[in-house]
Parts: C-alpha cells; structure tokens; sequence
C-alpha cells in the first residue's frame, strides 16, 4: 500500500506532456485517470471513461490506490489481446461511491486462475494490487466484487462517502 501510495504521490508531481483533461475535482485522481489515458493510447487500447461525482478529499489518496490498480489490471490483461477494450465508470449515488472497471477477456480469468495469483516473473515484485484494493476497501468500510459476464471481467467497487 505505501508503496502504491509514493507511486500516486509521485505521478501527481510529474508534469505530464499532453493537455491533461479534467474529470473530478481532485488533482490526484485526475492524475491517475490522465496517466492511465495516456498508457492506454500507447499501447492502442480503447480506454472509455465515465467519470462523475466528487471524491471526498480525506479519501482521495486510497480512491486513487484502488483506481489505479484496477485500471493496471484491466490495461495488461487486454495488452496482448486483439480486442483492447477497457471501461471505467465513477460516480456517486446516495451516500456511496461506485467505481466499475471492465475489460475484455478471452478465456475465464476466474475458472483458470480462481485466486488471481500473479503469473509474471519476480513474483515478489507483483501480484500486490488486488490485495491493496481488498485492504482499502475493508478499511474504508466498502465492498469489493469480481467476476465474468459476457466476455467482460468486471470489478466493482462501492464505498461510502460518509462513515460512521
């Protein structure tokens, strides 16, 4: 987590060399959301993002941890596929924040690799970005769910804004 968290703090110092596009209130997601954009075009991904709604500033830094592995997870599993889909939707509704990251998949991500365990080498180096969301998400009293639908992995994220 503090490591993904210097890697936020870090990106938000860099300038970056495009426009950057405004999509929340927060120059921290903003950030995340631009850096990903900015990826995703590199490697000629369709990266489609609805995004609304305002992050509250206390959670921020954790939306943006969450954000950003969703969304490393989502670009690398279509990297080497022929259809490079990925879709974000962020927004607000009654109290709670929802983040919904899906990607294009084409074999069952869940039936062969049920526990998401890395497949990259120097393990120790990886595999660290569900367990972060997991963390976060439990701290900040949310919910977090996997799973497939129609050729798409979906992860959902739901997190209440005010906490009691």
């Amino acid at each position: 987590y503090d490591e993904a968290k210097q890697q936020i703090i870090d990106l938000v110092g860099k300038r970056m060399k495009m426009e950057m596009v405004q999509y929340v209130s927060s120059r921290v997601i903003n950030a995340v959301l631009n850096e990903k954009l900015v990826n995703a075009n590199r490697t000629n991904v369709n990266l489609e993002m609805k995004v609304s709604g305002v992050v509250p500033a206390e959670i921020e830094m954790d939306v943006a941890v969450i954000l950003s592995n969703l969304l490393d997870n989502a670009l690398e599993a279509v990297h080497n596929q022929t259809d490079k889909r990925v879709e974000l939707d962020m927004y607000e509704l009654k109290g709670m924040y929802y983040l919904a990251v899906r990607n294009v998949i084409e074999e069952s991500v869940l039936h062969n690799n049920p526990k998401l365990k890395t497949t990259k080498d120097e393990k120790d180096k990886h595999g660290i970005g569900i367990n972060s969301v997991r963390y976060l998400v439990k701290k900040m009293d949310g919910s977090f769910q996997m799973r497939e639908e129609n050729g798409w992995f979906l992860s959902y994220v739901s997190l209440p804004l005010v906490r009691g």
